[in-house]
């Protein structure tokens, strides 16, 4: 089962109230303990039990709740769909900033 499958199974199943102002805070705090880990990391001292993987994977479990509840009328298909639509816009943009910011480097030195 691919990623976004899973999360919308579990997104799905939980049932608690949350709105999307709550998951948005969620998710924060997830990527203050990513934060946390690649300090640790850089920092050479003991990860903590997730790790920097645990806490990636985190952080996508909450990206992707959040997006699968914005989309909360949307298929699990349609939810696939625009993701993967919006994701090679956003990777080919990425590709070109950080291809010139590599360019950039590589002219200043």
């Amino acid at each position: 089962m691919d990623i976004v499958s899973t999360v919308f199974t579990y997104t799905k199943r939980i049932r608690n109230g949350r709105t999307i102002p709550d998951i948005l805070r969620h998710l924060k705090s997830e990527v203050e303990e990513l934060s946390d880990e690649v300090e640790k990391f850089q920092n050479r001292v003991e990860a903590g039990s997730d790790g920097i993987d645990g806490e990636c994977v985190d952080v996508i479990n909450c990206a992707l709740d959040l997006f699968i509840e914005q989309n909360s009328t949307l298929t699990k298909e349609e939810i696939l769909n625009k993701i993967n639509s919006i994701m090679v816009r956003k990777c080919d943009k990425w590709e070109k900033y950080y291809t010139n910011s590599i360019d950039k480097a590589q002219t200043n030195a």
